[in-house]
């Protein structure tokens, strides 16, 4: 049997093959059955991959559902799931309550993946306003600060130029 790890590798990498949203209802049955044989191994990522299977469904609810299983058993204090369930809810149209998830995210665990994720999701919605918090959080964790900094420069030059220029 795969360990917990691979098998949500699996139908991760499974799910974004089908990113068009091709996939069969039997893959998708075979997803969700991967997905809840992860329950007593590691319940977390199990609500996880069933949040996201659900959301390739467009079954925001039921999405919606499981991310919030899966952080309550974490008391919201899982990277994983809440940067998942913020990009869920920014891909429902929800950015304004997607991006401060992802910046929990960051301040959790400050990588610069989480940190472009959440200042991508900000130019993309020109949110400038994030820009003084993940700041903030980067001077007070002082990791990487100089590298961070300079990512965070950029895009607040970027969403100004585009907010000057929809003016």
């Amino acid at each position: 049997m795969l360990a917990p790890k691979q098998i949500a590798k699996e139908v991760l990498d499974e799910l974004s093959i089908h990113g068009r949203k091709d996939a069969s209802e039997f893959v998708i049955h075979r997803w969700k059955l991967k997905a809840k044989s992860l329950e007593k191994s590691d319940l977390i990522e199990s609500q996880r991959l069933l949040a996201i299977i659900a959301m390739y469904e467009n079954n925001f609810l039921a999405a919606e559902n499981y991310f919030k299983n899966a952080l309550t058993i974490t008391n919201g204090e899982n990277s994983l799931v809440l940067s998942s369930y913020g990009q869920a809810l920014i891909m429902q149209g929800r950015g304004l309550e997607g991006i401060p998830i992802l910046v929990k995210t960051f301040n959790l665990a400050p990588s610069k993946y989480n940190l472009e994720k959440v200042l991508a999701a900000s130019t993309t919605l020109l949110y400038i306003e994030v820009i003084p918090e993940v700041t903030s959080i980067v001077k007070r964790l002082n990791v990487n600060t100089e590298m961070y900094l300079k990512i965070i420069d950029s895009y607040q030059k970027t969403i100004n130029g585009l907010l000057s220029f929809l003016s």
